[in-house]
Order: structure tokens, then sequence, then C-alpha cells
């Protein structure tokens, strides 16, 4: 067995390709049974596509619950509503964990305190 290995450098992107010849992306976020699978979790993956360093307009993401859940369609209307602040807030303060739940699990005191013990040491 041959594994191979790759090495992406994404952040070169945008030196050999213009922005509006990126292709377009569509997203499919499939659920059929909220109780296996957590709303919170699917609108939460949601959430991290939208937040992809992508043009906006060039993503869509669709979200199919095959279970026809009320549930589901309910987390996902106020995952949008939730998105029209978190995504911008995210990008404005540079946050590259944008999923909801991982974030706020965090202790960014904590996270602040090492960054600067880390570089008051340099």
């Amino acid at each position: 067995m041959n594994p191979i290995y790759r090495i992406e450098f994404p952040e070169n992107l945008k030196k050999v390709v213009e922005e509006s010849d990126f292709p377009a992306l569509d997203v499919f976020i499939c659920t059929a049974d909220p109780d296996k699978e957590p709303p919170m979790n699917v609108v939460n993956t949601a959430s991290s596509v939208m937040a992809y360093d992508y043009p906006t307009d060039k993503v869509s993401v669709y979200g199919l619950d095959y279970g026809g859940s009320a549930l589901t369609l309910f987390a996902f209307l106020e995952a949008a509503k939730f998105a029209r602040h978190w995504l911008p807030f995210c990008r404005k303060n540079m946050i590259v964990e944008c999923n909801p739940e991982a974030y706020f699990a965090v202790d960014h005191s904590q996270v602040v305190e090492l960054f600067i013990l880390t570089f008051t040491m340099i």
C-alpha cells in the first residue's frame, strides 16, 4: 500500500486564479432522522460550509431532509437567522473555527493568555 500525502496551499489560489473564475460549489447536507442525526449537528455543518473562505456568490448549500422533520426545518430556519450575524462576525474577527458549537466550547480567555505568553517568550 502506498499512501499519497499532499500539501495544499489555498492561500496561493488567489495568486493564480481570479475569484470571478472560481468554480461554483454545490454542497448537499443530507439527513433523515432527527433522533440519529441531531438537527444542531446538521445546521452546524451547514454553518461551517457557509463560512468557507470562498466567494459567497459561488457557494450554494442545500439541506436535504429525507425524513421531513419539522424539528430539522425549524433548526435550519433559526440557523439561517443566526448565520446572518455569526458569519460576518467570524470574517471580521478572523475566526477560523466557524462551527458555533466548537467555537463556544473553547474557553477563549485561556487561548488569549497562551497567545500572550507565547509571544512574550519570543
